[in-house]
């Protein structure tokens, strides 16, 4: 597929050489272009590709940072998982509590 760069050229040529009909479909491509998304692949530079291509342990150092990196770390490991039950994501991301019961007063001290 042509790049819109090239659509641009091809429809000038067309327009200079007084082909109306080569022109309008130099133009229809160009609105097509535009209209669809970007592509859904990361940049090389994209913060997903910079995740996927670190260890664990420097992406936790990672999501730890308060900067953009670590801001994306977060929110996509505050994601649910599929198939993945609230209660299972909450477990996830912050770990499991015992709880037997009444807590002891000693207990919610040393809580």
């Amino acid at each position: 597929m042509p790049t819109i760069d090239q659509l641009y050229g091809a429809l000038r040529q067309a327009d200079e050489d007084g082909d109306t009909e080569a022109a309008e479909h130099f133009a229809s491509q160009i609105r097509a272009a535009r209209a669809k998304p970007a592509e859904s692949s990361p940049a090389p530079d994209s913060f997903e590709s910079r995740a996927a291509s670190m260890p664990v342990g420097d992406l936790e150092i990672a999501r730890a940072k308060n900067d953009g990196f670590g801001q994306y770390l977060r929110d996509q490991a505050s994601k649910p998982e599929e198939g993945e039950t609230e209660a299972e994501t909450f477990k996830r991301q912050y770990g499991g509590l015992n709880y037997s019961g009444d807590v002891e007063m000693g207990e919610a001290v040393a809580r």
